[in-house]
Parts: C-alpha cells; structure tokens; sequence
C-alpha cells in the first residue's frame, strides 16, 4: 500500500516537469509557429524523462551498495567467530570446558546468523509488497494488556498502558511484531527507565494513534529523520555498545504502511523519545473480507 507521504515528492516533481514542458512549447510556439513547438515539447519531455531515469538508476545503484557494505558488516563478526572456534575444535587441543564454550559460540553465531537473515528477508518482502496481511478490527489495547508475559521478561519495571479501549481495524500479528520491535528498541536504550503507552486520535480523520515514550538518551530532530532508515545507528557513544543490525524499527515502519497506518518518532520533552504508530480505525467502506498486500 502506497503511503500519501511518499507520493507528495513525486507529485510535485511530475507537475513542475509539466509546467516547464509548457512553457518551453509556449516559448517556441509564440517564436516559430505550432509544429517547432510540439517538436520541442516532445524533446523536452523525452530530455527530462531520461534524466529522472537516470537519477533513480544511481539513486538505487546507491542504495545497493550501501546494502551490501552493511550486509558484509553484519555477517563478518559471526561468521570470524565461527570460523575460530571450528579452527580451535580442529586442532584437538581444548580441554572440555574449552570445547563446550567454543560449541556454544559456534550455536549462539549461528542463530544470529539465521536471525539477521530472516530479519532481511521480511523487510525484503515488505518493501517489495509481498507481504500479505488479515485485517479484523480488535482491541489493541487488550493486545498490548495480554503482552504480559513478554513484557516482565523484558522490563524491571513494567511499562504503564493507558486504561480504556484502542479500537483499531488492523492484522493482529503485523501489530503484534511492531511492538515486539518497539519494545525492544526502547529496552535496548532506556534500561529499567519507566515507559508509558497512550492512545489518542490519529493525525486524520479515520486513524487512531498509539504513542510509546520512553526516557532513553533520545535523539534529535535531524535524527529522527533517518531513524526508520536501514541499518541507520545513533553515533552517541551510548547507542554504540547497544547491539542490533538497525533494522527493526524500518520492518516495524512497513508493516505499519502495508495496513494504511504509519510509525514516527520525535523527541520527548524532558528526555527520551516518543514513536507515534497509528493505524486505521474501521474497514474502509464496501471492504470485503480477506488478506490484502501492502
């Protein structure tokens, strides 16, 4: 599903190319006559539809090669680490304890492996709109009461979710795994500190908003503007002990997209950061049942 957002830029840019197509037609019609001008209309927008071609060609050559410079990173550490320990198991010389730590590394680098990669391969699918979703309307508030259990394994202290309903129109295990990420993300940076979870109205009519703040190290305006990008870390030095491949909270924004919603994040007064998921609040009208791509 194609979010509004993302078609603003491209709007424009189709209607700025339009209007300078016009006036290039005006310009030579009012000099030459019709004929020259259709000519040069016809040439202006061939010229301008290459050049959007090839900014794109090397806006997603660059993407690319940023992937695989990120994609190297992330599997070199585990797979060093499984490389030495096969190395010391080869050679016969550790004594039991040995053997057992340098198995267990092997096991523990061989499941992140397998993590990282499943971690790719669903936000692939999400950006490549394969993604199937079952959307029923349920209450997200009581999804998130009945995370107890997730939750105490991962807070000292619980976070504080507000009383009431949060009716929402949305696939129950998509909103399952955005929070899942969000809370992870806010356990990773925010320690034992108190999180609340709100419920208010969307930024438009038909949306209902869920807000998670925290009272992390925070971020930035200029931040916050690339924390949804892939592999994108904090450069605080705090942020630079906390492991992880800087891909939850961009599968957590597109699976957030694939059902109509959105997820942002801002700084939070006094400290911290606040991320806003919202989601629809009914099936659209004359919807009838069944998955749906996004």
């Amino acid at each position: 599903m194609v979010n509004e957002r993302d078609i603003w830029p491209l709007s424009m840019a189709i209607t700025a190319s339009v209007l300078l197509i016009a006036l290039v037609g005006v310009g030579v019609w009012l000099v030459g006559g019709m004929v020259p001008s259709i000519v040069a209309c016809l040439l202006a927008a061939c010229g301008l539809h290459f050049l959007m071609a090839a900014r794109r060609a090397r806006r997603e050559a660059r993407m690319m090669n940023d992937f695989m410079a990120n994609l190297f990173h992330e599997f070199k550490t585990p797979l060093t680490t499984i490389g030495i320990c096969a190395e010391l198991l080869g050679d016969g010389g550790l004594d039991d304890t040995e053997r057992k730590r340098a198995i267990a590394a092997i096991l523990h680098e061989a499941s992140r492996l397998k993590q990282q990669m499943q971690t790719m391969l669903d936000l692939g699918c999400i950006e490549a709109g394969g993604r199937e979703y079952h959307p029923e309307e349920f209450d997200l508030a009581a999804l998130l009461r009945n995370m107890g259990g997730f939750l105490k394994n991962r807070f000292l202290a619980p976070p504080v979710i507000a009383e009431g309903r949060c009716d929402v129109f949305a696939d129950c295990d998509a909103v399952d795994q955005i929070f899942v990420n969000l809370f992870d993300n806010a356990v990773k940076y925010s320690g034992s500190k108190p999180l609340d979870v709100s419920f208010g109205p969307g930024s438009r009519p038909g949306l209902k908003a869920i807000h998670v703040a925290d009272r992390g190290p925070g971020l930035t305006s200029e931040q916050c503007a690339h924390a949804f990008d892939r592999f994108w870390r904090s450069d605080a030095p705090s942020a630079r002990a906390v492991e992880g491949h800087g891909l939850g909270l961009s599968i957590a924004r597109g699976l957030a997209r694939g059902m109509g919603g959105d997820l942002s994040v801002a700084p939070r007064d006094g400290g911290g950061c606040v991320f806003t998921l919202e989601l629809p609040a009914h099936a659209p009208a004359g919807m009838k049942g069944g998955p749906t791509h996004g």
